[in-house]
């Protein structure tokens, strides 16, 4: 006699349990036989992570590039742990705000695959940002690059062919890590002033977010890098500028801003500001009275 409808869905119930039980919800490893302690560090018997030394070792091997695996696995910790987020954080050898970072990144790969394809976290934060922002399409700017370490690389190998290479000197090959502060994209020093230069890129549009990141890498490099008489600036490099990322650099001096254009064999880059980007919005006949005003103020 056939089972029940009832018999059946308590059979695949059952079936479903028993995957879960020898399925890691850390690492999402299956079980290896019926070891009760997972190489990630989570108990099949306590249900929590009681391992953390060789939870730490796991997440410290890691190399940059599994960033995704490393983000899921710290989402799995935390959703295992037992404790705290901090406490939790501190076995990791990590800080609080690092962790949860992480976990939200890896509930954004959830939602966007497309991330995984990004080089390391900042990357990807950076690319979610503009997803968000976009209602989950990546937009394409006629003569942008499709990312920002395609610009960075460009810069990077022709950088002495660009304006910024007849004054400035790349410190470092590519990114720069800035301890717990995060990756700068580019450090130049002046080739005669006692000036240090922070590049922070943006493929497509700014927005104001960007002040407080670059200010963060400035601060850094004036504790770390730079002596006792020398300064620090910084410059953003975007396709286009946004009103509230140029209305913050009027307050800051020593910060600003240039739109690259990509030509057949070169890169233009031009310095923008306020003035311009307001200019740019005013019709003819506005642009006309706006000069009839300025003559008639100097006269």
């Amino acid at each position: 006699m056939a089972p029940s409808r009832s018999t059946e869905r308590r059979l695949r119930v059952n079936h479903t349990d028993r995957e879960r039980a020898n399925h890691c919800p850390v690492c999402s490893k299956d079980r290896v036989q019926d070891d009760a302690l997972c190489k990630c560090g989570y108990s099949f018997t306590d249900k929590v992570v009681t391992d953390w030394g060789g939870t730490r070792a796991l997440v410290e091997a890691m190399p940059r590039e599994a960033w995704p695996m490393r983000c899921r696995i710290i989402r799995g910790v935390l959703q295992n742990s037992g404790t705290s987020g901090t406490q939790t954080a501190k076995h990791l050898g990590h800080n609080k705000m690092y962790v949860s970072r992480a976990n939200q990144l890896a509930n954004a790969l959830d939602r966007f695959p497309e991330l995984a394809t990004c080089p390391n976290e900042d990357s990807a934060r950076r690319k979610l940002r503009t997803l968000e922002a976009n209602n989950g399409v990546f937009p394409s700017t006629s003569g942008a690059f499709e990312s920002e370490e395609d610009l960075q690389k460009y810069l990077q190998e022709h950088w002495s062919k660009t304006e910024l290479g007849k004054e400035w000197v790349l410190q470092r090959k590519g990114h720069v890590r800035a301890a717990e502060i995060g990756i700068m994209d580019l450090l130049a020093k002046h080739q005669s002033r006692p000036v240090w230069l922070v590049v922070e890129l943006k493929v497509l549009k700014t927005s104001d977010e960007v002040l407080g990141q670059i200010l963060r890498y400035m601060g850094w490099v004036k504790r770390c890098c730079a002596g006792k008489d020398e300064s620090v600036e910084g410059l953003v490099i975007a396709s286009c500028a946004d009103i509230q990322t140029l209305y913050g650099l009027e307050c800051l001096p020593n910060v600003r801003m240039m739109r690259y254009r990509r030509l057949p064999d070169s890169l233009e880059l031009c310095e923008t500001s306020l003035i311009e980007f307001l200019i740019a919005g005013l019709s003819p006949d506005q642009r006309k009275e706006l000069i009839a005003r300025s003559s008639s103020m100097k006269a």
